[in-house]
């Protein structure tokens, strides 16, 4: 039959061993959870790529696991112990049990017959003495339950934090939970940005500018910095990159390269998209003018023939002027600008390789205004060009004539019937028709 302060004891121990295992498993409870939510935000936040720094958060985190484990379990694993080394722990706390408890626990463990433990008589004098006196001690008062509860506490809030976060984006702790556990793996955080472009642009005419606009693929807000990287061949052949930011318009970014006169790739970057595939940049030749003809038509008072140019024009106001071309490539489209806000479509024949401004369809155009011209060539495969080559108009006025009476220059008094000489100068811009006298 087990001695009641043997009894005592193994209760004691037991309570020791629970309230050291829910210590400890708290902890390490804490330091798990506090250690994957602090490093996988850090990770979200980041987004790393690098395998280095992936296995350096996935060892931060088993080493902070590990020193929790030693420092939390190891308490455990001594709070395994014998009967008599608990009866000498409760012996340094109650003074008044001194060593007389570790003494009464042996003599306890020994027969009665045994005849190298002494005198019988003394040790149950011993055990009886030290029963007595540990009736009035309270072993429970060994144990200090407020580091137990503290830990309780903590377990549960890292517990609640780790469920919101879960609860708040599922999809990102799972991510975050499998980059931890596999930092070599493909698992890959899902991209805040999507970098998209307006009108991929893969082919621009020499001497034209480059331009992109960038939007974001699924209407998300833009990052707010980006920037256009070009790569091209440089002056020994060597590959030459440089980038520049995109500018902010609106719900877009641009990006410009004025006068493109050879190959080259691009590709655009911002925020956490680093994904888009380098893009070659072919040259082609513009459509231009080869050659051009223009029929000036006078208004029909003047009565003078047409007049024939090859570019630029000097006519009178009110003229028409019809217009005919051969260009270097065969046409889609193509129109014929006056101003910043007169445009004049052209006729194309089925070629495309001639144009016309002045047929049944185009009437021709009469200019209002001295100035310029230009057209504005598409070829078949969308380049556009004609824009560099302008010619000049010139735009003349029609003044009335001017007639001089130089003889007589003053009032004459004649007799009836006499013979006055009359001398007159008339002058016009296109010349005299018919001088009368009234």
């Amino acid at each position: 039959m087990v001695h009641p302060l043997q009894q005592r004891l193994v209760q004691l121990r037991r309570r020791l061993l629970r309230w050291l295992v829910v210590h400890g498993m708290c902890r390490t409870i804490v330091a798990v959870v506090a250690t994957v939510v602090v490093l996988g935000l850090v990770d979200y936040v980041f987004r790393f790529k690098d395998p280095g720094i992936r296995l350096m958060l996935s060892g931060t985190a088993l080493a902070v696991v590990a020193w929790t484990c030693y420092r939390c379990w190891r308490r455990v694993a001594m709070g395994r112990l014998g009967t008599v080394d608990l009866a000498r722990q409760v012996g340094r706390r109650f003074p008044q049990l001194g060593d007389d408890l570790p003494s009464a626990i042996e003599f306890l463990g020994q027969a009665e017959d045994d005849p190298t433990a002494g005198s019988a008589s003394l040790r149950r004098a011993v055990i009886a003495q030290t029963t007595a006196a540990a009736e009035k001690v309270d072993f429970d008062a060994l144990l200090d339950r407020r580091p137990p509860r503290r830990a309780i506490l903590a377990a549960a809030g890292a517990c609640l934090v780790a469920a919101i976060l879960l609860v708040l984006d599922t999809l990102s702790c799972q991510i975050a939970l499998a980059r931890l556990g596999d930092p070599l793996g493909n698992v890959i955080w899902p991209r805040k940005h999507h970098l998209q472009l307006v009108e991929r642009i893969d082919r621009v005419a020499r001497g034209q500018p480059f331009e992109i606009e960038v939007v974001d693929a699924y209407g998300g807000k833009l990052p707010s910095r980006a920037a256009v990287h070009y790569r091209f061949a440089g002056p020994d052949g060597k590959p030459v990159e440089e980038s520049h930011p995109l500018r902010a318009i609106g719900t877009t970014m641009v990006a410009r390269r004025d006068n493109v006169t050879q190959p080259f790739a691009y590709r655009v970057e911002g925020g956490d998209d680093h994904a888009m595939d380098w893009i070659d940049v072919e040259i082609v030749e513009p459509p231009a003018i080869a050659s051009l003809s223009a029929t000036i038509r006078l208004p029909s008072y003047t009565g003078r023939p047409a007049g024939q140019s090859d570019g630029p024009l000097d006519v009178l106001r009110g003229s028409r002027v019809e217009m005919r071309a051969v260009t270097t490539k065969p046409l889609r489209s193509a129109r014929l600008r006056l101003d910043a806000e007169t445009t004049i479509p052209c006729v194309l024949d089925k070629d495309g390789r001639r144009l016309s401004v002045g047929t049944a369809d185009s009437p021709g155009f009469v200019p209002e205004a001295s100035g310029s011209y230009h057209f504005e060539l598409v070829d078949r495969e969308g380049i556009a060009g004609g824009g560099d080559e302008r010619w000049d108009i010139r735009v003349s006025e029609d003044h009335a004539p001017r007639v001089t009476i130089d003889r007589p220059s003053d009032t004459v008094f004649v007799t009836p019937g006499a013979t006055l000489p009359v001398r007159v100068t008339a002058q016009d811009d296109l010349g005299l028709r018919r001088v009368g006298l009234v």
